[in-house]
């Protein structure tokens, strides 16, 4: 084999991505590559993810995702890089970027920071799902946590429901309160933060936990009849 060609190659910064992808525009990507999967126009790595850990010696963790898309020309992988907590930090550092090249020559094409667009996406694709499983006319939002997935998915349910409440639950009451503040603002629905999640769930249409808690969140007979889950 011989060293394939390599005379350009761009870098793609979080800042460049947060100026050019909207919410509405990652509703029709997420859109597009879902429906390409389901018509076999898409591909996903085997395994779907890799894994490297080391935990005596508190290294660090990293992840590896893969997938090929030849309708839109990319095709790469998706590497996550999370550093141990050390005393005295708050959180985990986290690097993420993607690796895009091209899906018939291998060339490569960008590496992608992609801390920004992670959150957007996932976000995103729960939204997707429930306009998708949701009853159409779905107008109350339950969510239990207030983090910046959570703010994204909400942004995206906009718009596919005319939603006019919403409930959100977080651990964190100083998170719960601001997230409540902000969204209501920015979305011009009423935002409630409730004391715990019971509240968030019983009588809503959609439910989204959004959340790494290690418990269960939702309890038997709390959803409504018709409701839709998105974990």
């Amino acid at each position: 084999m011989r060293a394939g060609k390599k005379d350009w190659f761009l870098y793609i910064s979080d800042e460049l991505v947060r100026a050019h992808l909207s919410v509405a525009e990652a509703i029709n990507v997420v859109k597009g590559v879902y429906r390409a999967h389901g018509q076999g126009g898409a591909w996903l790595s085997d395994p779907s993810a890799q894994f490297l850990r080391e935990g005596a010696h508190q290294l660090s963790s990293y992840k590896i995702k893969g997938a090929s898309l030849p309708s839109e020309g990319v095709a790469g992988f998706r590497l996550i890089g999370n550093a141990p907590s050390f005393a005295g930090d708050k959180e985990q550092w986290t690097y993420r970027y993607c690796y895009l090249a091209d899906p018939y020559t291998a060339r490569p094409l960008a590496i992608i920071d992609e801390y920004y667009q992670s959150a957007l996406r996932t976000g995103v694709t729960g939204a997707v799902a429930l306009s998708l499983l949701g009853k159409r006319d779905s107008r109350i939002v339950g969510l239990i946590g207030a983090g910046t997935i959570a703010r994204y998915l909400l942004e995206a349910l906009s718009h596919f429901f005319s939603l006019a409440e919403i409930r959100v639950h977080s651990r964190s009451k100083v998170s719960q309160d601001s997230f409540a503040k902000e969204m209501e603002s920015l979305l011009n629905i009423r935002v409630e933060p409730v004391q715990s999640s019971e509240p968030a769930v019983r009588g809503a249409d959609l439910v989204a936990t959004i959340t790494d808690a290690d418990a269960v969140l939702v309890q038997e007979g709390w959803l409504s009849d018709g409701a839709t889950l998105c974990s």
